[in-house]
């Protein structure tokens, strides 16, 4: 069975963490043979203090306490249980590229007899 392959032009929407009315831009490409899922916005970019910190459970940098800080952190360990990682690039006053990479075809896979 030959994988399928998704030819996505980048998706654009206003985002609804950046701080001004920034763009939002979805992008796919392949990355040695893996997929790498781009989620770039032009935002306010991420504070430095918080940039160790994003992927821990309850941190937030919503000032108004809209959110319950979960939503980076259950992203995080959904990707990992799919032998994925998530690398994140971020300016100040520029916006953050979130990078998203994922296995076409895992050992998981094949122990569970998703592929054969």
């Amino acid at each position: 069975m030959m994988p399928r392959r998704a030819n996505l032009s980048p998706y654009r929407c206003k985002p609804k963490a950046t701080c001004s009315a920034g763009g939002f831009f979805i992008s796919t490409r392949n990355e040695n043979g893996d997929v790498a899922i781009e989620f770039k916005d032009t935002g306010c970019g991420i504070p430095e203090k918080y940039k160790d910190r994003i992927f821990e459970p309850f941190v937030t940098t919503k000032m108004d306490w809209k959110g319950a800080g979960l939503g980076l952190s259950i992203c995080y360990d959904i990707i990992k249980n799919h032998n994925g990682s998530i690398v994140v690039d971020s300016r100040l006053g520029k916006g953050a590229v979130f990078t998203i990479i994922l296995p076409v075809k895992s050992d998981k896979m094949f122990n569970q007899g998703v592929v054969k």
